[in-house]
């Protein structure tokens, strides 16, 4: 199995990289933590995947890799990188508080990332062009070929969180995965 890594700022549609990802040999979680019961049964879920290619695409990687720091140096990694006040005005606008500290800490790990392994960045205004999904598809799933009509039908879909919804996903968070709350609190707070 092949592993590959989408990370970037919240805000940066991991949630939409992970659909585009997901099929022809190719499965991509979408923070695959919340729906795990640790670091080590998330790794065990990705690792278990039957498909030739399993990636994550995940906004808090650059805040928990060193948890998988021996996955990540044999892995393709890509960076969605996207305008930090573009970030800030729509977690305010979604969540009604600052996130400044937190986005802090990801910019740290995002420098990290950049330093120690092998990665591309992807600027976020470029995922509508093809040859820029192109481009991610030759970089994380190399082997399979390029589906132009997938990209088509996904480029004019905009996937997001509902204000209602917060509340419960933050207690499904909470519930499933108490030990990645913790240690993102602690690495945000501390």
């Amino acid at each position: 199995m092949n592993k590959f890594f989408i990370t970037g700022l919240p805000r940066s549609r991991t949630a939409w990289l992970a659909s585009f990802f997901t099929g022809n040999n190719s499965f991509c979680y979408h923070e695959m933590l919340r729906i795990s019961s640790g670091f080590e049964d998330g790794i065990k879920k990705m690792l278990n995947r039957k498909e030739m290619y399993v990636g994550n695409s995940d906004s808090s990687l650059p805040i928990w890799m060193d948890k998988i720091d021996h996955i990540l140096r044999d892995s393709p990694i890509v960076i969605i990188e996207r305008d930090v006040n573009e970030i800030s005005d729509s977690l305010t606008n979604l969540f009604g508080q600052d996130f400044e500290r937190a986005l802090d800490k990801t910019l740290e790990g995002i420098e990290i990332i950049k330093n120690k392994y092998n990665y591309i960045s992807i600027d976020y205004n470029e995922l509508n062009n093809q040859s820029c999904l192109e481009t991610l598809c030759n970089f994380c799933t190399p082997k399979l070929n390029f589906d132009k009509d997938k990209f088509e039908t996904l480029k004019t879909i905009n996937i997001s969180l509902n204000k209602n919804l917060k509340d419960l996903y933050t207690k499904s968070v909470r519930k499933n995965n108490k030990e990645y709350v913790n240690y993102m609190s602690y690495k945000i707070y501390s």
